[in-house]
């Protein structure tokens, strides 16, 4: 969707400082989402189910054990999947991502304080554009788990970048990659989604009212739940 961006109100304090922040909001927009290749979204969804455990360092040729894969095929999976957070560094070099609880709830920490920061800004704008923008994107988060996953993914970008700036949009994204969407979708029920959607419209009707505070605690809530285990 377009950028939304609200608006200050008069003798607010300015929320935005960079005007590339819509340029920047496209770009992490569309890696938000599944791959339209089959074979990069089956190897996502081994990573994230351990199926591909395999001891660091890894590289490129570590795809290569997959059938039907060419080293330079195995080569743009390898840079996707380091982008989307499949594939982290450390100490011993790459290695697929920690898809332990303890690392779940690391990462989890790691972007709600952005996200809080960004309802608390709510209060400061006149966002009434932007909650009725946010509304239609909340009606989204339908199907499966990973598809309400990914929906509220890109509806709290698109809350970030609506209120926040460069930097503030930078560290949610460098934070909230598409690869915490996969996790966060394992074994969830049939109501997931429902339960997902219902909680994203409890919070716009915070934000709606002005209550900033209250939106920031149900944006951690909603954090909270998706990293609470099926």
């Amino acid at each position: 969707m377009p950028l939304q961006v609200a608006s200050p109100r008069p003798n607010a304090p300015s929320q935005r400082s960079a005007p590339s922040i819509e340029d920047l909001y496209h770009k992490v927009l569309a890696r938000g989402g599944r791959s339209a290749d089959a074979t990069l979204e089956d190897i996502r969804h081994a990573i994230t189910a351990g199926r591909l455990a395999h001891p660091a360092p890894i590289g490129p040729s570590t795809l290569q054990t997959i059938d039907g894969i060419d080293l330079a095929r195995a080569n743009g999976y390898f840079l996707e999947l380091r982008s989307d957070g499949f594939i982290e560094v450390g100490l011993k070099g790459f290695s697929f991502f920690d898809t332990t609880r303890t690392a779940i709830i690391t990462a989890s920490d790691a972007i709600a304080p952005i996200e809080a920061v960004a309802a608390v800004r709510t209060q400061y704008v006149n966002c009434e554009d932007l909650v009725a923008a946010l509304a239609r994107m909340a009606n989204d988060i339908t199907g499966d788990a990973l598809d309400a996953c990914i929906a509220y993914h890109r509806f709290c970008l698109s809350l970030i970048a609506a209120v926040g700036t460069v930097a503030l949009l930078l560290e949610y994204a460098t934070a909230a990659r598409l690869s915490l969407c996969y996790l966060y979708a394992l074994g969830r029920p049939s109501s997931f989604a429902g339960d997902l959607r219902d909680r994203a419209i409890h919070l716009l009707t915070l934000m709606g009212i002005d209550d900033g505070a209250g939106a920031a605690r149900a944006m951690v809530d909603i954090r909270c739940y998706l990293a609470t285990p099926a």
